[in-house]
């Protein structure tokens, strides 16, 4: 049976859950709102680069094709009319000849024209339904003021369950919680400049022998997050190990010998987050092999801590 006092400790305590969860769901939606304020930046930022250019068959592997639209401006008016020329194209064709006025500026006489082609790109992505650009936006500015505030509610959760801790959980909690924190980091980075650049270039090629690349705005960005979340988890299962031989609940000798089944799993990991190609596989793999390596020498460590132990040396953390 509870007495009054404990009830009134446990109500306290509940109390201040709820304050920590209310002040949490805050925090998210500030963040969440301030994403959102510049969503045209993050897509721009996350869409894939144009990429119209692809090899050919093995016989001809050093040899690329390009796809080109050819376009044609014609002047119906009776003055001239200065037309900017877009970013990557040439001209091929014109009437008379066309003076410059600028960089990429040109001058169309009346009755004249120009032609000039311009790369296509060939991984637009398309907006399948009327509400597909709305809901995705809300969905894809939440996921990132999630993770752009997670470091404010973090803390929030540390504070709240810190009075609880004894003092040795305390000092390792602490620094286990910033290195999840940069596992998050490492892992988009990761995924950001190196896996995705390439997994889009080859996907891209592969698709372009097939058929048109004419990708779903919804399905791009669902891929895009589902890479994106494993490289973090990948990171974040190295910290679990960190966690765990920290507390001695693996040894060094386990973790030796483990360690040809942690190499493949790193690899086959790589294969199924990445695309089937050497290069963004060992991007992926190689790291998380020499975090193995390194969980094994700090498995070390602490056994010699362990051993220092026994010989009455105190070691608080």
């Amino acid at each position: 049976m509870f007495n009054e006092e404990s009830f009134q400790g446990l109500w306290g305590h509940v109390e201040e859950l709820r304050k920590t969860l209310l002040r949490m769901l805050i925090i998210i939606l500030a963040g969440f709102l301030i994403v959102l304020l510049f969503y045209q930046s993050i897509f721009s930022l996350l869409s894939p680069q144009n990429s119209n250019e692809s090899n050919l068959s093995n016989q001809q592997s050093n040899l690329t094709k390009q796809l080109l639209q050819r376009e044609r401006v014609v002047n119906s008016s009776n003055k001239s009319i200065f037309f900017t020329l877009p970013d990557g194209a040439h001209i091929i064709e014109t009437e008379t000849n066309v003076p410059h006025g600028g960089h990429h500026n040109f001058e169309i006489k009346p009755r004249n024209y120009i032609v000039y082609e311009i790369p296509v790109n060939t991984t637009k992505l398309l907006i399948l339904s009327p509400l597909e650009g709305f809901v995705l936006t809300l969905k894809i500015c939440f996921w990132i003021g999630f993770a752009i505030t997670s470091p404010i509610w973090g803390f929030l959760i540390l504070k709240f369950v810190m009075p609880g801790l004894r003092k040795r959980e305390k000092c390792v909690i602490v620094p286990f919680s910033i290195a999840s924190f940069f596992a998050v980091l490492i892992g988009f980075s990761l995924a950001y400049f190196f896996t995705l650049p390439f997994a889009n270039q080859y996907l891209a090629a592969f698709n372009s022998d097939i058929g048109m690349n004419a990708w779903s705005l919804a399905n791009y960005y669902d891929y895009t997050l589902i890479l994106f979340m494993g490289h973090i988890i990948a990171f974040e299962i190295c910290v679990v190990l960190m966690f765990l031989v920290h507390f001695r609940f693996l040894s060094a000798e386990w973790l030796k010998e483990k360690r040809r089944y942690m190499i493949v799993f790193a690899f086959v990991l790589g294969a199924l987050l990445t695309p089937p190609d050497v290069l963004t596989q060992l991007i992926l793999a190689l790291p998380l092999v020499v975090i193995y390596e390194f969980a094994i020498f700090y498995a070390k460590i602490r056994s010699k801590t362990s051993d220092a132990s026994q010989y009455h040396v105190r070691v608080d953390c």
